[in-house]
């Protein structure tokens, strides 16, 4: 599992609409963006904190590794929460950490915007993914044929075991 967040000044992106107009807005969404976005700039704030936060999940940046802004894409799904679509070097890298879905989630509130993207992946070679194992204390095998619905309730019960067995004086 890969995350990232970040952070954005919705008068940020006010500023450079107003000095740069189409050129900023042409160079950082791609016209599908534009178009979910109604000039709103917070909406515009939210989406420019979702590209951020997904290119530091996948540990590039932008600008960096082959990674544009419009290999980042973030659409509306039909309930109307943000979907991740991922092109060019982004989609690359993705592949290349062993991807397998990317989540996003954006929030904003007059002044800013806050983005979080959690990308899970899986090891290429069916080995414990030294990420995931570094995070978890339940380190699975990241090729396992459980369904996802039988890891929940593993996660669930060993969780809760470990919780049971922790005394609070270890905390």
């Amino acid at each position: 599992m890969r995350v990232g967040v970040d952070l954005v000044s919705v008068s940020r992106i006010i500023r450079a609409v107003a000095r740069y107009g189409d050129r900023f807005l042409d160079r950082i969404f791609t016209p599908e963006e534009k178009l979910l976005c109604f000039g709103d700039a917070c909406r515009l704030a939210g989406r420019f904190a979702a590209k951020e936060a997904v290119a530091k999940a996948l540990g590039t940046g932008l600008w960096r590794s082959g990674v544009v802004f419009h290999d980042i894409e973030i659409l509306r799904g039909q309930s109307g929460e943000p979907i991740v679509a991922l092109h060019g070097g982004a989609r690359k890298h993705f592949e290349s950490i062993g991807g397998i879905a990317c989540h996003v989630s954006i929030s904003h509130e007059k002044e800013m915007a806050c983005a979080f993207c959690v990308i899970e992946t899986v090891s290429q070679n069916c080995e414990r993914d030294s990420e995931d194992a570094a995070t978890s204390h339940l380190g699975m095998l990241a090729c396992d044929p459980m369904s996802k619905q039988d890891h929940m309730s593993v996660v669930s019960e060993d969780t809760l075991d470990v919780a049971d067995s922790i005394r609070v004086d270890e905390i």
